[in-house]
């Protein structure tokens, strides 16, 4: 392979785009219990207790209200809680986690 060749092609291997992997929080319902989860969905990566799951302080999950929290129990992998209906809507929260200089607004972001 010559010289130029071979930048080309070092080149265009610069110039693919490399995949970028950040961790989420994504909620998993099972009956009547919500588990929330802290890592990589793609990747079945899940953080545990003792290290980043750590990393969110204050978690709330909710029904309706965000001032009326269910009661919460740290797992192993997971943040649980117990649904009252089974047919519910479920959101978490987290706000107690630095803003980074974001505004309210743009502080979460749902993925579907």
């Amino acid at each position: 392979m010559t010289k130029a060749r071979l930048a080309a092609l070092a080149a265009t291997l610069l110039a693919m785009p490399l995949p970028v992997t950040a961790h989420q929080v994504w909620l998993e319902r099972e009956g009547g219990t919500v588990r929330a989860y802290f890592g990589e969905p793609v990747e079945g990566t899940r953080e545990r207790s003792g290290g980043l799951l750590d990393r969110i302080p204050g978690p709330r999950i909710f029904i309706e209200d965000p001032s009326k929290p269910l009661p919460l129990r740290r797992e192993t992998d997971h943040i649980q809680a117990s649904l009252p209906a089974a047919d519910s809507d479920v959101r978490l929260v987290e706000d107690s986690l630095a803003p980074y200089g974001r505004v309210p607004e743009q502080r979460t972001r749902p993925s579907c």
